[in-house]
């Protein structure tokens, strides 16, 4: 395992290597562009805006602090 953080979306990943990192503001707005349907839609975010001026989830500077991201 190791941290990196030049991780794309749009790359192609080794799944046998598990990568640890901070989310970028770039990837955040990705994460909440990401939209489910049907009985997934329970899991849809918040635009990124609204997330950044209510301070939830990834956007909670303290919460942030704490968090690590996991991508296979």
């Amino acid at each position: 395992m190791k941290q990196t953080d030049n991780f794309k979306f749009d790359e192609a990943n080794v799944m046998n290597e598990l990568v640890y990192r901070n989310l970028s503001e770039d990837a955040k707005r990705q994460i909440c562009a990401w939209k489910y349907g049907g009985e997934y839609d329970l899991y849809n975010l918040p635009a990124y805006e609204e997330m950044q001026v209510r301070q939830i989830g990834f956007m909670n500077p303290q919460r942030e602090k704490k968090l690590l991201w996991f991508l296979g």
